[in-house]
């Protein structure tokens, strides 16, 4: 994957510099990631104690068993486009890349959503994601039923709206940080 560069406001310690709890907090992002991002880094500097909201989430999509990390990835770049988030547009947009979705499907997903590279199942889980964040006043008993007919369970519905809604506000917090040019 294609690393990105972005500056944050702020003064984050720096992986090199990290000690202790964060430094295996970094060790452990490392891992998980190939890198520390300036935004983990902003966050960890400021709420180490709160890291498990970077963590939890990577965790949960890299060990999903119904959902490919693709899924996931695709849910957050409709976001960072609907929001101009552009870290999360860079980063998840080589995400995709990396695993095979060429620009053009990305594209195509972007205008419509129902052209996103998943089965018809995971893409109306996408859809009601995505109403979640953007439209939770009219999610109903329709959205739910839809879901169930699906396959999903309340359990897994509700780990996909925390997901989702977890991560736009996240995305929100960093937006805030991220220097603009």
């Amino acid at each position: 994957m294609k690393q990105q560069h972005f500056t944050m406001y702020g003064h984050p310690i720096a992986p090199e510099q990290a000690t202790d709890e964060l430094k295996a907090l970094y060790s452990e992002l490392e891992a998980l990631l190939g890198s520390i991002p300036p935004h983990v880094q902003i966050h960890a500097t400021h709420a180490l104690e709160e890291m498990k909201c970077f963590t939890d989430p990577m965790k949960f999509t890299r060990n999903h068993p119904e959902l490919p990390l693709i899924w996931f990835a695709l849910m957050r770049l409709y976001v960072a486009r609907k929001d101009n988030y552009p870290y999360c547009i860079a980063l998840n947009t080589a995400m995709l890349q990396a695993h095979g979705i060429t620009q053009a499907q990305i594209e195509a997903y972007i205008e419509d959503m129902t052209k996103a590279p998943l089965d018809e199942r995971s893409t109306l889980l996408l859809s009601k994601a995505i109403k979640s964040i953007y439209d939770s006043h009219h999610f109903s008993q329709k959205d739910f039923e839809a879901l169930y007919h699906a396959g999903y369970s309340d359990k897994m519905i509700y780990e996909i709206i925390v997901y989702a809604t977890g991560f736009s506000g996240i995305a929100r917090r960093l937006n805030t940080y991220l220097v603009k040019e």
